[in-house]
């Protein structure tokens, strides 16, 4: 059991398969088993996934992009707050949020009266952005990532405790699995945009273990990730597949109808200029017309016609 890792070139449909995949685990089972019979690719997969669907509900979290994130720890607090709000989306009062998580780990530090945390704002840069300890106390009960993570910070230096924020992440994640009655189903985390963390942060332990967990408790991450020879360049090959190796790996290609079509649609024609345009595509076609020949057949669209260009 692993998690997943969709990744390709812009363009290609990638954040449209993942939403894809979100329609499929939450639209309700009857209308997933007439959709996926009606089209022959999916039909083959009905039965094994519907068998899982009428498990139970999964708890599925969407999330776009992650600007800025370059830790390990911001990414948790990142999920963290993720999985409160679907939650509370999907459950409402009845959510249950568990206990043991980060964010409510941070609150009873700054509620604990023999910690002096008037001082530790006037002696660490906390107190650059927050010159009240009940200013702080407002970002960090109002969700600001920012205000945790700087405030996880400090107490970690003072020795305080919370060091294994991953090992608090899982043991919230099982908490609230089986608070919220998801063992048979589980959460489906889907992160799309996800290049920026991959090739700009050095911290890809947490995320691999994430990846890991589903082997623990059915938390299944699922990455989007838009992969350029500049990442590759940059990253090394071997690096990238050591990651990519924890996963089921997609990799997405631009059909050859979809490629024609971005080229063709590139062309802009001027108002009153398609007399001009036809004279200089005739031309172009011109030039390639020697290679139609070996064209024809890549897609039943290509032909030795010029009418498709």
């Amino acid at each position: 059991r692993r998690s997943f890792w969709l990744h390709g070139s812009y363009g290609t449909g990638k954040s449209y398969a993942a939403i894809f995949v979100k329609h499929l685990l939450e639209e309700k089972p009857e209308v997933i088993e007439t959709f996926m019979g009606s089209h022959s690719a999916l039909s083959q997969y009905r039965n094994r996934f519907l068998k899982n669907r009428r498990k139970g509900d999964y708890l599925v979290i969407w999330k776009t992009g992650c600007t800025g994130m370059r830790s390990g720890e911001m990414m948790l607090l990142e999920m963290e707050a993720a999985v409160q709000e679907a939650l509370r989306r999907k459950f409402g009062e009845n959510a249950d949020m568990g206990s043991s998580s980060l964010l409510d780990a941070v609150r009873r530090k700054l509620t604990d009266a023999s910690i002096n945390w008037p001082y530790l704002l006037d002696s660490t840069t906390l107190g650059e952005d927050y010159t009240t300890v009940e200013k702080l106390r407002l970002a960090v009960d109002n969700g600001d990532l920012k205000a945790i993570q700087r405030t996880a910070d400090v107490i970690r230096r003072q020795g305080w405790g919370l060091t294994n924020t991953l090992e608090t992440f899982k043991a919230w994640i099982t908490e609230i699995i089986a608070a919220n009655n998801l063992q048979k189903s589980g959460i489906f985390f889907i992160w799309d945009e996800f290049t920026e963390y991959v090739e700009h942060s050095d911290d890809h332990t947490v995320m691999q273990q994430i990846s890991e967990f589903t082997k623990e408790q059915p938390f299944f991450a699922f990455y989007v990730v838009h992969r350029s020879e500049e990442m590759m360049d940059s990253m090394g090959k071997e690096r990238y597949q050591l990651i990519t190796n924890r996963f089921h790996t997609v990799e997405f290609h631009i059909s050859q109808d979809a490629a024609f079509d971005l080229i063709k649609g590139s062309f802009q024609i001027r108002p009153n200029m398609e007399n001009h345009w036809n004279e200089a595509r005739r031309g172009v076609v011109g030039r390639i017309r020697r290679a139609l020949p070996d064209m024809v057949g890549i897609s039943d669209r290509i032909s030795e016609d010029i009418d498709w260009i």
